[in-house]
């Protein structure tokens, strides 16, 4: 029997039992668009946090001396903290090294800011314009630091981060905000307020992929801080250091220099690579998606036994039909090919069926998410491809025992 006699066999097979056919093209259907839409979405989680992390600044390099407020792993004390010279000394090395790279620095201590009746806590970081550049800083209102601000004389002015912003009830440009350290108070205009970092932080009650990624950041780099101006000739709290490559694969030089020239072991300073958390915090996430993926998994067995299950009830009521192929000459493997196609285009046909579903049902979900829904064609054939997959394993067991039943045994049981 050639391929194509046996595919018409297979459609007026399908066509005169269209009931059965359709529940089990729709439990195809079912399977596939939960995979569809549930791989979509964990995909669209990495691509975004991916995204994020990366805006953290992969090419910087940072140096902590663990003094003030800031927390060094491991404890111990500290006993040559940061200062002025260091910064000096790692541009020289960074010269040495032949690596293009911006150094630059920035002073810390904590405080308060208050907005009327709002009052938080937060690091104040006396940075200069240069500082955004450690990291892919956006304005979501008004304007970031200037060189001009840190000129004496200058109107006193801050930049907020969005999550101080939102602390602070919303505090924009042009507020009034009261800075309260150990060297006094005084109160500043904020002239901008940065964008989260974290796209994907919710607001609502939406599954929040960065907790395991902020729990990894200094305090400093929480993103609840407000930076001033960084005055000329004062030295306001603790310094933390900022190399920035000009390129990616150059970062771990910037590093290895840095900690030689700064002696970072001997003085307990920790040299941190950004980059190499971005890497560390990525494969965390891969690590918790891949456990995630057990759903669309746990899916497709439930539909292999449905299919099965139905397949398994059609093929035992169609033992006269077998028989009689078999009587008329019909190989074992004919009648097992012809249940396998009707299988398989079963669940093609409700696979292409469930690829606008699970894009229907993933676009209505991350409607309750903080990021959008990763779609590609490989996705889509993957997702099509392990449906049809599904459908032959659901039918083969049914197939096989049908072509061994023996001619007579078959007309008994259909009589």
């Amino acid at each position: 029997m050639t391929a194509g006699a046996l595919l018409g066999l297979a459609l007026r097979s399908i066509r005169r039992r269209a009931l059965r056919s359709l529940l089990t093209a729709l439990t195809a259907a079912v399977a596939v668009a939960t995979v569809f839409a549930t791989r979509a979405l964990l995909r669209g989680s990495e691509v975004q946090l991916e995204k994020d992390l990366n805006r953290l600044g992969t090419r910087t390099v940072d140096v902590l001396d663990g003094s003030g407020f800031l927390e060094m792993p491991g404890g111990g004390a500290v006993r040559e903290p940061l200062g002025p010279a260091d910064l000096d000394a790692a541009r020289a090395a960074i010269g040495k090294a032949g690596v293009g790279a911006m150094v630059t620095g920035a002073w810390i201590r904590l405080g308060t800011a208050s907005a009327g009746t709002k009052a938080v806590l937060v690091p104040l970081v006396a940075a200069s314009p240069d500082y955004f550049r450690t990291y892919d800083a956006e304005v979501q209102r008004g304007r970031l630091l200037r060189p001009g601000d840190a000129v004496p004389g200058a109107p006193p002015v801050c930049l907020l981060d969005a999550e101080t912003s939102r602390a602070l009830g919303g505090a924009g440009p042009g507020a009034g905000i009261l800075l309260a350290d150990p060297g006094g108070q005084r109160t500043v205009r904020v002239a901008g307020v940065l964008a989260d970092p974290f796209q994907i932080r919710p607001e609502t009650h939406a599954p929040d992929l960065t907790a395991s990624a902020r729990s990894a950041l200094m305090q400093v780099l929480a993103f609840r801080n407000v930076y001033v101006p960084l005055p000329e000739g004062e030295e306001p709290g603790a310094l933390m250091l900022m190399a920035v490559a000009d390129r990616r694969e150059e970062a771990w030089k910037v590093h290895d220099a840095i900690e030689r020239a700064l002696r970072a072991k001997e003085r307990g300073l920790l040299v941190w690579s950004r980059g190499t958390w971005v890497r560390s915090v990525l494969e965390l996430a891969g690590d918790q998606i891949a456990i995630a993926n057990v759903i669309w998994g746990i899916v497709l067995a439930v539909a292999l036994v449905m299919i099965a299950t139905v397949t398994l009830v059609g093929v035992l009521e169609r033992t006269a039909e077998v028989a009689v192929r078999r009587a008329e000459g019909a190989t074992r493997g004919q009648v097992t090919g012809q249940l396998l196609l009707e299988g398989a285009l079963l669940a093609l046909a409700g696979g292409l069926a469930g690829i606008p579903l699970g894009l229907l049902a993933a676009d209505r979900l991350s409607t309750l998410l903080t990021w959008r829904p990763y779609h590609s064609l490989f996705e889509g054939a993957a997702a099509v491809g392990l449906g049809v997959a599904v459908g032959l394993l659901a039918a083969a067991l049914p197939a096989l025992r049908a072509s061994r039943w023996v001619v007579v045994e078959g007309l008994r049981r259909g009589a």
